[in-house]
């Protein structure tokens, strides 16, 4: 508003910014990794999950679900249906840039739904180590960890009640 060019009108001797580069402009794919989800609960014991993520489609990222009582440490002795801290993951496929997957059996209680896209993790298509280098050390974006020895993923997680 005011100016000599009147409202969303640039005046003299202004010139209008330029929009950031983006890989659909340069032609170089980005490195920048976002993940969503929306997890939900729709019946009891069940969990499903819709989620978008940043990454070239065919590639897979990683889910688990953890139980929020989940002691610190966890037996080694005991047969998996026994064993607290033995929690259900899986991958999911990335297609459209979306992924989508659904757990039935959880017992009730609050759930950690931990989602991440790790480049050396599972069958990535050969794209994904291209361009987020050896171990994802090109990868960016604020969900971007490193999660030891050098190696990094894209991670989010959310907790959701299951009835």
């Amino acid at each position: 508003v005011g100016g000599r060019g009147g409202a969303g009108v640039p005046g003299p001797g202004t010139t209008t910014a330029a929009a950031p580069p983006t890989s659909e402009t340069t032609g170089v794919p980005s490195t920048r990794v976002d993940v969503t989800i929306d997890p939900t609960t729709p019946s009891a014991g069940v969990i499903e999950v819709e989620g978008t993520v940043t990454v070239p489609d065919g590639s897979h990222v990683n889910w688990a679900l953890m139980r929020a009582d989940e002691p610190e440490l966890c037996p080694v002795d005991v047969p998996p249906e026994e064993d607290p801290c033995n929690a259900p993951y899986g991958s999911a496929l990335v297609v459209d840039g979306g992924f989508a997957f659904r757990v039935d059996g959880v017992d009730p209680g609050d759930v950690e739904v931990f989602v991440a896209f790790d480049p050396t993790f599972g069958d990535q298509p050969v794209d994904v180590a291209r361009r987020y280098g050896p171990l994802g050390v090109r990868m960016t974006g604020p969900q971007v960890v490193d999660y030891g020895g050098g190696a990094f993923r894209a991670q989010v997680p959310e907790t959701v009640t299951v009835r």
